[in-house]
């Protein structure tokens, strides 16, 4: 129930004082089906670099039920989307020369609105070049020497968290100028 005031006497005066008398009338509220900001845009990222998208945004959040996000039409093999947030996760993207198209939805129990996600991956063109500098040299062993055993992202080259052997392994093996 709202209350309204009776500034056009609608009530006759003598149930109210004034002119200003609360009385209440049925509130409805709408359930409106999710309605995604369009575009959601380009986005670009590097592969073997995990992607993380912005948060959609919906146009009326308010008044509407609770809304689920899905990604549909079959998007590449580990990526994810959040239920809830609708944020969408690749880990270990991997490299296209074409943009991939993903058919993001957001559903509710009035209905449901897709909109498409375009997303450019690269290829790296020298993951183990550290510095960029355009050469995997001594400075690049001496970044991952420098961060060993810790959780740097900088120098975690293969993506597993910590700095290690592994890293040390693929810098060594991609000495050299960058093609």
């Amino acid at each position: 129930m709202l209350t309204v005031l009776d500034p056009q006497h609608a009530i006759a005066e003598e149930f109210e004082d004034n002119n200003d008398a609360a009385y209440c009338v049925p509130a409805h509220v709408a359930r409106l089906a999710p309605e995604i900001v369009a575009p959601l845009g380009q986005h670009f990222g590097t592969a073997n670099k995990p992607w993380v998208s912005p948060t959609p945004q919906l146009a009326r959040p308010i008044n509407m039920a609770t809304t689920t996000w899905s990604l549909v039409a079959s998007p590449p093999a580990g990526m994810w989307i959040h239920p809830v947030t609708g944020v969408i996760t690749w880990n270990d993207p991997l490299a296209n020369p074409f943009q991939y198209m993903l058919f993001v939805r957001a559903t509710n129990l009035s209905g449901s609105d897709t909109e498409i996600l375009y997303l450019g991956i690269e290829d790296s063109p020298c993951i183990a070049d550290i510095n960029e500098d355009g050469v995997v040299s001594a400075q690049d062993v001496s970044i991952v020497l420098g961060y060993w055993g810790s959780i740097s992202e900088l120098a975690d080259v293969d993506n597993n968290g910590v700095v290690g052997a592994t890293d040390l392994t693929i810098v060594l093996n991609a000495w050299g100028p960058c093609f």
